[in-house]
């Protein structure tokens, strides 16, 4: 037993996973490290610290789980510090700190965790979803056509002849390799290859096999080619596990949204939109709902700042919510009736989600220009107040 907890502990310090399960299974023996020590672990068995993004339900009271929630709260505070470091401002977190956890409850209660905590709770079940701020270093290239083909082959093999949790156990370990990226055109093949009907956990193994595969894409502007295969209840689920403005792309801002004002990525994204329709031609915003209700956004949500739910009145900008219906979901759908303005979306993919264009970004291939026509009036003129 010490000895099975010594070992768990080294995995979970393990700056190499790879190689120290490697080195447990010749210290244990294959069925003593698939069984006993598997069962020690618990989670931390099947965790790559290279691939963090996922979802994850821990119990507390068990050595493994515990050992993997302070190895996440060290990684996330690595990636805090590297960020600034490197001066990197841009954060697409759920609550506008850094941290790359979101959704976490504790014994089915939301529960603030932060990478600074000393101690964690003994005991409990804790859920979370987790989204790396790490991506592909500038300059990193998809798979050669011919290593992808071989890629594809074996990711068939795998998908064929596993079990789908032993499966996607692989997946996040083979896209880790160091020369591995995709672009979003492959990451679309690859999707095309799971049953668009398998289920996983009570989601689309396509959204499972997505979340694995996001950190490795290096076109994030034309990530909407994948994205294309889900229908909106997928893309509601993509949005709550990686973040809203993760998978947002500004070049191909088109689609339904449903955004919780209570949670800062979605007022974030919803100013990003309100002030692109600003900049847009035509109506961009329609549909609109407030808690359901026939809405027309103000432009003083640009200028204010977007509001957020309060049970009283409050300096910051806000809408009085009640106990019965405390939140402030406000729902639309952003369409491009003329044409974009490629400047504006070029702005907000730089200054707000981080994305390094390169000098060779052809942000003609990013969005299909119209050419742009003088707007006589501003989105919100004919807005409720």
């Amino acid at each position: 037993g010490d000895q099975l907890v010594a070992l768990a502990m080294l995995l979970a310090r393990a700056a190499d996973a790879k190689s120290a399960h490697g080195l447990i299974r010749e210290i244990l023996g294959p069925k003593a490290y698939e069984n006993r020590f598997a069962q020690t672990c618990g989670s931390l068995f099947r965790f790559n610290p290279r691939n963090v993004t996922g979802s994850y339900n821990l119990d507390l009271s068990h050595t493994g789980d515990s050992l993997l929630l302070r190895r996440l709260l060290h990684i996330c505070a690595q990636q805090k510090r590297d960020r600034l470091t490197a001066g990197i401002k841009s954060d697409c977190s759920q609550r506008g700190d850094g941290e790359i956890w979101r959704n976490v409850q504790l014994d089915g209660r939301p529960f603030q965790l932060k990478s600074n905590t000393v101690g964690i709770p003994p005991r409990g079940l804790l859920r979370m979803d987790c989204a790396t701020m790490v991506r592909p270093p500038a300059g990193s290239k998809p798979l050669a056509q011919q290593e992808f083909t071989a890629f594809l082959e074996k990711f068939e093999s795998e998908f064929s002849h596993s079990v789908l949790d032993q499966f996607l156990s692989w997946l996040q370990w083979a896209v880790t390799q160091d020369s591995l990226y995709v672009s979003s055109s492959q990451l679309r093949e690859i999707l095309q290859i799971i049953p668009k009907s398998l289920a996983h956990d009570g989601s689309n193994a396509r959204i499972e096999v997505f979340v694995i595969c996001w950190s490795r894409v290096v076109d994030e502007e034309r990530l909407h080619a994948a994205l294309k295969l889900f229908v909106d209840v997928e893309l509601e689920q993509i949005r709550s596990r990686i973040g809203s403005l993760n998978v947002f792309n500004p070049f191909a801002p088109d689609g339904a949204y449903r955004l919780d004002l209570s949670i800062h990525e979605d007022r974030l994204l919803g100013k990003c939109l309100l002030q692109l329709a600003v900049e847009e031609d035509g109506e961009n915003i329609v549909d609109e709902l407030l808690n359901g209700r026939d809405f027309s956004s103000p432009l003083e949500w640009l200028d204010e700042g977007m509001p957020v739910p309060s049970f009283e009145k409050i300096e910051i900008p806000h809408v009085i919510v009640s106990k019965e219906s405390p939140e402030l979901i406000w729902s639309f759908k952003y369409v491009t009736p003329i044409g974009p303005n490629p400047q504006s979306r070029k702005r907000i993919s730089q200054d707000i989600l981080g994305w390094i264009l390169g000098p060779d970004f052809d942000i003609g291939k990013a969005i299909r220009s119209k050419k742009r026509e003088p707007k006589t009036w501003k989105e919100g003129d004919n807005f409720k107040k």
